[in-house]
């Protein structure tokens, strides 16, 4: 265990991910899955950049008229209803709002059946138990107490629904952030309005500021990861003891001792995981701040072009709003590459035990040699007593020294191997 844990501090954590995500692009059913949300989430932009476009139009072309501008109602023809009137551009946005948000509700009402997080979650499983029922005894002995429940109870749903899932939410606010920028730089050139610089100014500023402060936050926040995730195996160690050694523990008169024990990892279990939510939160409120400032000023700016007349006010609301769902955008990014950071010590666990020693190639050798063996030995009967039938019995089987060999392991987490000759 710890052979293979220096070994992997060796290794970059982002590397194992990526070897994570490329397992999961090779299996059929998640990488079809992966192709359907991806394209999903993008038809969720393009529907918020769709309502953009639509407020825009409602506020300049449809609702701004002059004081003497007023329609008849009913209008005289269909047609002119249709495609004359601001009432039939109102029934437009209208239906411009609703039917695409009906087919959006489908697309994730249905996206729950294309099974990415369950067969990715499924493959992981099955590995484990797997690797777990063919260990061999140095392995059994080796492992920690409750590393494989943590793996398969929690690491598990961690990796695929923090880690994996999470990497497909940061690809897709990416391209959201890609259609802002579009939509910036279009509806400015088709409306005829100057590309202001401060418009675009998030998406340029906001991942330069937000990856200098990642780099300087890196080692605390994985420093109090660290502990709580330590801190949570060993709860789960004392768990898994009192447990299985109650009858122990009450015999000799130990339960005051271990019940103190028990309370003292649930309270440095508490304060790791209060150190954790603090460093957290600081790191998630940066990208607040950064969003904040930048809607402030531009508040401030584009307000004071609307009032001289250089700005339409359709462009300064969509503006404001564009601005709000960048800081949201950004805000979602950090959150989940804090979570991503989260997992790989679990994901650090997993490949630990995936790859510890098991006792396949001793089996393998030694079914060989019964095959091998007890096809002499049937030949050699064969040719000494005829053509009868062979049975069991027949076979000259001798066992000598048995001996049963077993692995126990104590309240406090000590192995021992016992030997007991038959």
């Amino acid at each position: 265990w710890e052979h293979l844990r220096q070994c992997l501090e060796k290794t970059s954590k982002l590397s194992l991910l990526m070897e994570y995500f490329k397992l999961n692009f090779r299996h059929d059913v998640v990488r079809r899955g992966t192709i359907k949300m991806l394209l999903t989430f993008h038809c969720h932009h393009l529907y918020l950049i769709f309502r953009l476009f639509l407020s825009v139009l409602l506020v300049d072309k449809v609702l701004k008229a002059s004081g003497d501008e007023h329609e008849e109602w009913p209008p005289e023809s269909f047609q002119e209803f249709a495609f004359h009137s601001r009432s039939g551009a109102l029934v437009g946005v209208m239906c411009g709002m609703l039917l695409p948000f009906a087919v959006l509700h489908y697309l994730d009402y249905t996206s729950f059946t294309w099974r990415v997080g369950g067969a990715s979650r499924a493959q992981l499983l099955s590995a484990l138990v797997r690797r777990l029922l063919h260990y061999d005894m140095t392995s059994r002995i080796d492992i920690k107490q409750g590393a494989e429940i943590m793996a398969m109870t929690k690491d598990v749903e961690d990796i695929v629904q923090l880690g994996y899932m999470g990497a497909l939410d940061i690809v897709s606010h990416v391209g959201h952030l890609a259609l802002v920028l579009a939509y910036q730089i279009i509806s400015r050139l088709g409306l005829g309005e100057p590309i202001s610089p401060l418009s675009i100014a998030p998406l340029i500023v906001n991942p330069v500021m937000l990856a200098l402060f990642a780099c300087c936050r890196r080692q605390a926040t994985l420093s109090v990861q660290e502990t709580q995730n330590m801190m949570r195996a060993t709860l789960v160690s004392d768990i898994q003891s009192v447990t299985l050694n109650h009858n122990i523990i009450r015999n000799i008169g130990g339960v005051a001792r271990a019940v103190d024990k028990f309370e003292a990892s649930v309270a440095s279990y508490n304060g790791s995981v209060i150190a954790t939510l603090q460093v957290m939160k600081n790191n998630m409120h940066l990208a607040d701040w950064v969003g904040l400032v930048f809607l402030a000023v531009y508040t401030l700016v584009g307000g004071l072009e609307v009032i001289s007349g250089r700005l339409k006010m359709g462009i300064f609301l969509a503006d404001i709003t564009l601005f709000t769902q960048i800081n949201a955008t950004w805000n979602n990014i950090c959150c989940r590459a804090v979570e991503i950071n989260s997992i790989l010590p679990g994901l650090e666990r997993v490949i630990i035990l995936m790859n510890l020693p098991t006792d396949l190639p001793e089996r393998r050798t030694l079914l060989r040699h019964l095959l091998s063996t007890t096809n002499a030995l049937r030949n050699a009967i064969s040719r000494r007593g005829g053509d009868h039938k062979i049975g069991l019995e027949s076979l000259p089987i001798y066992v000598k020294d048995p001996y049963i060999e077993y692995s126990v392991k104590s309240q406090y987490g000590d192995a021992f191997l016992r030997k007991v000759n038959l």
